[in-house]
This record gives structure tokens, C-alpha cells and sequence, in this order.
């Protein structure tokens, strides 16, 4: 071949190598055409995704200039994109205070991402200077100088989260100061919620030393097992429980009582997911009602005793009258004589008991006068010391400057040294018995606490020693008439019964407060007056001779009794009319307007019309008539509230006859 032929061919092979290649850029063109369609409709997509993330976002490099930005971004900021790309670093976008934070984040997260928080809350300044609460959240695009942040306003929330705080507040300020005691337990019996009521009663240290603990945490068991068993009970069986009483234990062992309400808690799909309790300390109401309660269970006690007591009043004077009747008819018969002794001693033995039944009744005769508290102590001082013996120690403390009340003295006395013999049996190794008087103010939250008493100023007397001390339970029976803790043959039970009539009948209070092994308070209230000290009223000299020759008019409804005050009277010579009530009484004056009576012996309470009532119907017909009232105890007929007024002639039942006709004549010759 030719050189010209090897250059033609040569030259066809290169031409077909150009056209190859010619081919080839034109399949590539196509291709990039291809690729850059496809670049296009990726970039369309990441930019619509990139503007509705629903965020406001942001692409800023590690020199904080912003680099892109959504519409989103243009909203929360107040700027246009042409504003913002490439020409605002971030940081014209934080508050001032938060700028050196927010720097040393994005430090830390170029080098160790991991090292830094995604997410955190910022202040976010906008174009108007309005300060905006936003959560961002930023990922720095691999390898690359980028990030990218998403912003939300939480502005909103900012403000839903601080009303919820505030109700939240409002809330708990509310459980934690309510009276009652508010909390929520789960399905196992433990505290999720409580409030300062609940946990203070409890005895814990705190509210969260509460939580997740239950109540065998807190009380005895029997008591935990009581509340967890009624608890157990609700979940299981969806019931509540509605105001039930129930007792609790405390720490210190005290005995408190609750009024309790439990109710299931259920989730937002009707399962019982716990339950819901609500209680309040019930004890002072309780002590209160069995304040009242006691109260009347004495007041029905001390009519009952009354009544019984009047009635065998009647009988002992009958006995005891006759005794004597008989003692003055045969006292030549010295086997006789033994015999009504016999009689009589044990009609005044009765007689004793019977007078102390009408003092707790409130049923006796007080003659009471203003007095002074501490000359009454300072009178039988020496009398109680010799009473509680060497061995105990009496200790004075009474006030100088103590008010007057009006009382019965002989009664204080018998008040006093009955509470001193109690207080001595109870130191049988010695002690100290302590007798204090003082001015005292009951206002409204010690009556309150402490029924029936009534608001104002009064004597207070207490007695007090530090002897065995007396238990709870006789505590409550304390005062009734026949209970008593003494040995067969050591006591009547009547003592404290008598101290509680003495003090009621004269408008006083008694309170008891003892502790096992640590002694026994009582406490007395006595109303106080702003009189004077009454003188000692000075008594006449007794009468010799018993006998008379007057003429008596007997007024009784009992006829036995009526009947041996007639015979006595007859014996001493007295010239005797006798009727069985009021209105046959004066049916008698009437028919004999011009017969002289001299003195009549009326019993005060009769059937129909009291003896204070025919008193005042005959003294304009018997303007001379002089009366003396006799009964087993007397009502407000001759008294004001069981106290006789004052120079009222009274004889007792039962009464012997040197009593009736001693009286009878110093009524006669006064």
C-alpha cells in the first residue's frame, strides 16, 4: 500500500473516532441535560419540604451567617429571605443575654455534636424587637461547615404551661390548706398525692416522705390492715365509702377519731387505677358529744337519785322519829332500849346516804353567802393537814387578790376535804397535795371544748397531787353516785358524787384531768361576784325546854309522816290540827276563821299546791302564823335553783325529834 492509500485510511479511521466521540459528548450532554433535570426536581423537592417543615428553619454556617431561610423563618423574624440570606449572622436574632450561651453551644457542637443538646429554649429578638420564647433544634449536616435549626414559637404553650402552673399553685394551695386531709393512693395502697393536713397528722417529716410509702409505714398494723382491707375492697369491687367513722392511733400512742371518705379513681378509659381519700379529724366532736352525752346521762342520774332519795327521806323520818318517840316512852327498859338504838342508828346511817344522793342530786339545802375562797382553805388548813397525814406535803398557792362567790360554806369545806382524802389514798408513799385559787375568764374556745359550761369570770379552785393517777375509762364514771375503784368496805361510792352535786348546785363547774402514774388534777370554777364579804350570821342560844302549849297546824301528804309528827308534838303538849294537803287546809281556816294557830309545819313540795303556795294563800287570814317548811329536798317552790332564800325557817328530813321541836321552838320564840 501507498503512502497515499495508508493516509487516506488513516484519515477515515480518525474521522470515524471523531464522529465516535462526537457521539459520545452527545450522549453525555443528554446525560447531564438528564442529571441536571433531576438535580432541578431534587432541589424543587428538598426546597418545598424545606419551606413546609410546618418550622421556621434556617441553614447557617460555622461563621453564624444565615445562608437560607423559609417563608416560615420570614414570619417569626419579620424579615424577607433577600434580608436575611447571606447577609444576617443568628446571633442579630438573640436576646442579648442569652447571646455568650448560645456562641458557646455552637462552639462545642463543631467539635463533638454529641457533647451539646439538640434541642433547648432560647429568647428569640425579632426585626420589631419583640422578645419571643422559642424551642430550636439543630443538626449540623455531615460533612460540612452547615446546620440546619428549626424554630418553634412556644410562646402559646409558654402561656398555657405558666396558667397550668398558676392552677397548679392554686391547687395546692388549696389541698395544703383545707382542714381536711386530702390524697390519692394507687392499686396498692400507696400515696401518690397528700396534703401538709395528711401528712402532719401522720407524723411524717413531709409531704414526699409520704409518697410511695403506705399507711403500715405510719400506724399499727391492726390499724393499717383496717384501712387497707376497705381500700382493697373499693378497687375490687368499685363502691365507695361515705363519712365512716373510724378510729386512729398516732405516734405518741393517742387515740384520734376520723370521719373518712374513699372513692375509686378511675383513668380516662374507666379503669380503677387507685383511689381517692377524704378525712378530717373528728376527736374534738366526738369528745364534745360524749361531753354532752355524760352530761345527760348525770342530769337523768341525779333526778332518778333525787326522787328516790325524797321518798326514803319520808321513810327515815318515820323511822327515826318513832325510834326516838319510843327511846323518851320506854327508857326505863334497858333491853328494849337496845334494841331502838339498833333501829335508829341505822335510819341515820341511812339518812347519811340518803343526804349525800340529794347533794349529787342537787336536791339539798344550800345556805349559801359571799365569800372569799381563800379564808374557807386557810380555815380548815390545819384540819386537812391532820386528814392527809405527815408524810404528804400540802402546798398553798392562793391568789391575794381573789375575787368573792357565793357559797355554802359548810359545803366547800365538805368539797375540799372530800377531794383531799381521794388525793391522800392516792399517795400511799407520800406526795405533795397542792390547793390553788385563782381569777379566771372562760371565753368561747373553752366553753366550746367543754359542756355545758357558759362564757365568763370565775373563782377557780384546783386540787392536785402527784399520786397513781386515774385511767380513762374511770375517768368517764368518775362522778356518778355507787362507782367506785376502793376495796369492799373502803367506800360508798358516793363521795365525788356528792363533791359533783355540791359545786353544780352552786353554779360551778368541776373538770378532771389525770395521767397514769403522773397524778390527778381537779378543777373547779365557781362564778365570781362583786359584793362584799357577808358577816357571820351569830346563833341564837338553843331552847331549854322543848315543850309548849301553842297550837301547830301540820301540813303533809305522807300520812305516816304526818301522823308521828303529831304524836311527838301531842306528847310535848302542843295543842295539834293536821291536814294531808293545800286545799284541805284552807278549807279548815275558812271554816274556822277565828281559831288561833300559831306555827304551821308544812311539807314545800305536796300535791296540787306547794307549801310555799299556801303560805302566801294564809297570810292575810293568819297574819300572825309563823311557818317552818320541812322536806326531803326542795325545788324552786321555796328555793331558786335548790338554794333556799335567805331567814326561810327549814328543817331537813329525816329529822329526830329534838331536831323538829328544838326548831319549832326557836321559830316559836323568835
Amino acid at each position: 500500500m501507498n503512502q497515499k492509500s495508508r493516509t487516506k485510511e488513516q484519515l477515515s479511521k480518525e474521522l470515524n473516532n471523531l464522529h465516535k466521540r462526537i457521539a459520545e459528548l452527545e450522549v453525555s450532554e443528554i446525560k447531564l441535560k438528564q442529571s441536571e433535570e433531576i438535580l432541578k426536581e431534587k432541589e424543587k423537592k428538598y426546597r418545598a419540604i424545606f419551606e413546609n417543615t410546618g418550622a421556621a428553619t434556617a441553614i447557617f454556617n460555622d461563621d453564624h451567617i444565615i445562608l437560607m431561610v423559609n417563608t416560615e423563618f420570614e414570619k417569626l423574624s419579620g424579615y424577607s429571605k433577600e434580608e436575611i440570606e447571606e447577609k444576617i449572622s443568628w446571633k442579630e436574632f438573640v436576646h442579648k443575654d442569652e447571646i455568650e450561651r448560645l456562641i458557646e453551644i455552637n462552639r462545642l457542637r463543631g467539635i463533638d455534636p454529641n457533647s451539646v443538646p439538640r434541642s433547648y429554649e432560647f429568647k428569640f429578638v425579632d426585626k420589631h424587637e419583640n422578645i419571643k420564647d422559642i424551642y430550636i433544634t439543630v443538626d449540623r449536616i455531615p460533612n460540612t461547615n452547615l446546620c440546619v435549626a428549626s424554630l418553634l414559637n412556644i410562646m402559646d404553650r409558654k402561656k398555657i404551661e405558666e396558667k397550668l402552673a398558676e392552677e397548679h399553685n392554686l391547687l395546692r394551695t388549696l389541698i395544703d390548706n383545707l382542714p381536711e386531709f386530702i390524697y390519692v393512693k394507687d392499686t396498692d395502697s400507696k400515696f401518690v398525692i397528700a396534703n401538709k393536713g395528711v401528712a402532719n397528722f401522720m407524723g411524717a417529716k413531709s409531704i414526699e416522705d409520704l409518697i410511695d410509702k403506705t399507711d403500715f409505714d405510719f400506724y399499727p398494723k391492726e390499724i393499717a390492715e383496717q384501712y387497707y382491707n376497705d381500700e382493697q375492697e373499693i378497687i375490687r369491687c368499685d363502691k365507695s365509702i361515705i363519712d365512716k367513722t373510724e378510729p386512729s392511733i398516732m405516734p405518741n400512742g393517742e387515740k384520734r377519731w376520723l370521719s373518712t371518705t374513699k372513692v375509686p379513681l378511675k383513668n380516662n378509659h374507666g379503669e380503677i387505677v387507685g383511689i381517692v381519700g377524704l378525712g378530717h379529724d373528728i376527736t374534738e366532736h366526738k369528745n364534745l358529744e360524749e361531753q354532752f352525752q355524760q352530761a345527760q346521762k348525770m342530769e337523768a342520774i341525779g333526778k332518778l337519785t333525787g326522787g328516790v332519795a325524797h321518798d326514803f327521806n319520808n321513810i327515815l323520818t318515820v323511822i327515826i322519829g318513832f325510834s326516838d318517840y319510843l327511846l323518851m316512852r320506854y327508857k326505863n327498859d334497858k333491853h328494849l332500849i337496845s334494841y331502838i338504838n339498833n333501829i335508829k342508828e341505822a335510819g341515820n346511817r341511812a339518812a347519811s346516804l340518803t343526804h349525800q344522793l340529794l347533794a349529787f342530786s342537787r336536791k339539798q339545802i344550800l345556805q349559801p353567802k359571799v365569800v372569799n375562797l381563800n379564808t374557807i382553805i386557810l380555815n380548815i388548813k390545819k384540819m386537812v393537814g391532820r386528814l392527809i397525814g405527815e408524810d404528804i406535803e400540802l402546798i398553798l398557792n392562793l391568789d391575794p387578790s381573789l375575787e368573792n362567790a357565793k357559797l355554802d360554806i359548810h359545803q366547800i369545806e365538805q368539797v375540799i376535804m372530800n377531794l383531799a382524802v381521794n388525793a391522800r389514798d392516792a399517795m400511799l408513799k407520800g406526795g405533795k397535795l397542792i390547793i390553788e385559787t385563782k381569777n379566771v375568764f372562760l371565753g368561747e374556745e373553752y366553753i366550746k371544748n367543754h359542756i355545758p359550761t357558759k362564757p365568763g369570770y370565775y373563782v377557780m379552785l384546783t386540787i392536785s397531787d402527784n399520786g397513781i393517777g386515774i385511767d380513762k375509762e374511770t375517768q368517764e364514771h368518775i362522778f356518778e353516785p355507787f362507782y367506785t375503784t376502793k376495796k369492799e368496805g373502803k367506800g360508798t361510792g358516793l363521795g365525788l358524787a356528792t363533791v359533783y352535786g355540791i359545786i353544780k348546785q352552786s353554779n360551778g363547774y368541776i373538770w378532771v384531768y389525770s395521767e397514769l402514774n403522773t397524778g390527778t388534777t381537779f378543777k373547779i370554777y365557781f362564778p365570781s361576784v362583786k359584793k362584799e364579804v357577808e358577816a357571820e350570821n351569830k346563833k341564837g342560844t338553843p331552847p331549854k325546854n322543848l315543850s309548849g302549849s301553842e297550837t301547830i297546824l301540820v301540813v303533809e301528804d305522807d300520812e305516816i309522816v304526818r301522823n308521828m309528827i303529831s304524836s311527838v308534838l301531842n306528847t310535848f303538849g302542843y295543842s295539834v290540827l293536821n291536814e294531808k294537803n293545800g286545799e284541805e287546809t284552807l278549807e279548815l281556816v275558812n271554816k274556822n276563821p277565828n281559831k288561833t294557830i300559831d306555827l304551821m309545819i308544812t311539807d314545800v313540795i305536796m300535791p296540787r299546791m306547794s307549801g310555799r303556795d299556801l303560805a302566801e294563800n294564809l297570810k292575810f287570814k293568819k297574819p300572825n302564823m309563823k311557818v317552818l317548811y320541812i322536806s326531803g329536798y326542795t325545788d324552786n317552790a321555796i328555793v331558786h335553783h335548790g338554794i333556799l332564800d335567805s331567814g326561810i325557817p327549814f328543817l331537813q328530813k329525816p329529822f329526830t325529834i329534838n331536831d323538829i321541836c328544838k326548831k319549832i321552838r326557836e321559830v316559836l320564840d323568835s
